[in-house]
């Protein structure tokens, strides 16, 4: 399996970390799946939540630029295409 490996000061670590809460709003405590009106600690821990927020770009990225190959190919197919309409 291929790897993506990022490696940063020991030092970021935590400030990585931090930055990923904010901008993806991590919770640190979530709704109780069985009691609504209850707060449980988040069972997704801060690491685990920025490595997800990293996956979920990366899958971003490969679907947006597939879905613009796709659109591309078919509108070249569809502008190679001897397409006639006739009002009558």
């Amino acid at each position: 399996m291929a790897k993506v490996v990022f490696e940063y000061p020991d030092n970021l670590a935590s400030k990585i970390v931090e930055a990923f809460k904010a901008k993806f709003n991590y919770q640190a405590e979530i709704p109780n799946p069985e009691n609504k009106a209850e707060k449980i600690a988040n069972p997704v821990g801060e690491r685990e939540f920025a490595t997800q927020q990293v996956v979920n770009f990366v899958k971003q990225v490969v679907l947006e630029h597939q879905s613009r190959a796709f659109v591309s190919a078919v509108r070249a197919e569809l502008d190679a295409a001897d397409i006639k309409v006739s009002i009558e």
